[in-house]
């Protein structure tokens, strides 16, 4: 599913093989990679963007993984964890900073 109003920018790259659901609002910045099939460790499985959840640039969305609404994933994330809605997550690997 691909939402009517979805922002993303250049030099993205989406593997959609497994599924990829993406709600209204979302941003995506530049050069950011979802995985839904992950050739490295084999994982595989839906990814989730809810509606109004940013992408910062240069992050990465592992399978299996849900973006909560209103949620932000920070610049150069690594993001193997639902991330819960209102919450702002960073790092390599991502982990909680603070609610929204």
């Amino acid at each position: 599913m691909l939402a009517s109003s979805l922002a993303a920018y250049h030099m993205n790259i989406v593997n959609a093989q497994y599924d990829i659901e993406i709600f209204d609002d979302v941003q995506i910045g530049s050069h950011c990679s979802i995985y839904s099939h992950s050739t490295i460790d084999l994982k595989k499985g839906k990814v989730i963007l809810k509606k109004n959840c940013k992408i910062g640039t240069h992050s990465t969305i592992m399978p299996n993984v849900t973006i909560g609404e209103n949620s932000i994933a920070a610049a150069y994330s690594f993001v193997t964890k639902n991330i819960p809605d209102n919450e702002i997550w960073g790092g390599i690997p991502a982990n909680f900073i603070k609610k929204v």
